[in-house]
């Protein structure tokens, strides 16, 4: 019973110690974030919303998916509508979904949300053997459209294309190879990059 005693002493001194160790260390890692966070002063006025009115306060996952914040009522039902088709995986023509065929002659996904998960960015693949799903590659001939935009290719168009239906060649494949760059980044805490 006294053996058991000290060994509870013991611990509980330890579990002290480590709780004021994890204290202080969480203290200074918020001092630390705190000195590195922008003031007020440092944003113009109206940059709180970024966009407008229709500014969503949302930081997670699911940033993105949500309608505009000041979007009426009545026009919410064509928000889940587009939103339907953004998710939906498309078809080759004729198929017996007629409300989901129509894709191809060639394309980069079977659907929107296959590169824009969570209604975000494309991200690029993550290593060299990932398949090449989430970036776009423009192409363009030297000049201007009517608008001042690049002219598109005149073979394959504006956007590259690395899949198509059956029946229908693809119009090439896309690789990415990454070398990592090893520097200090001024305020930024960073280390490497890694550069294709």
């Amino acid at each position: 019973m006294i053996r058991a005693m000290r060994i509870d002493k013991r611990l509980a001194a330890i579990v002290r110690s480590t709780a004021a160790a994890l204290l202080v260390a969480c203290g200074a890692a918020m001092v630390a974030a705190c000195g590195s966070e922008a003031s007020s002063s440092d944003y113009e006025s109206g940059e709180e919303l970024s966009g407008g009115e229709t500014t969503v306060f949302e930081v997670g996952r699911n940033a993105f998916s949500l309608a505009a914040r000041n979007l009426k009522d009545e026009r919410r039902d064509r928000f889940f509508v587009g939103n339907s088709f953004f998710n939906r995986g498309w078809v080759t023509a004729p198929s017996s979904t007629s409300g989901q065929d129509g894709l191809g002659p060639t394309f980069n996904a079977s659907s929107c949300s296959s590169c824009h998960f969570k209604d975000g960015r494309g991200a690029p693949p993550s290593n060299e053997e990932d398949p090449f799903v989430g970036i776009l590659i423009r192409l363009s001939i030297p000049g201007e459209d009517e608008h001042g935009g690049p002219l598109p290719d005149p073979n394959y168009g504006s956007q590259f294309n690395h899949q198509s239906i059956l029946g229908v060649p693809a119009e090439g494949r896309a690789h990415v190879h990454y070398t990592e760059v090893a520097g200090a980044f001024q305020h930024s805490g960073i280390r490497s990059l890694e550069f294709t």
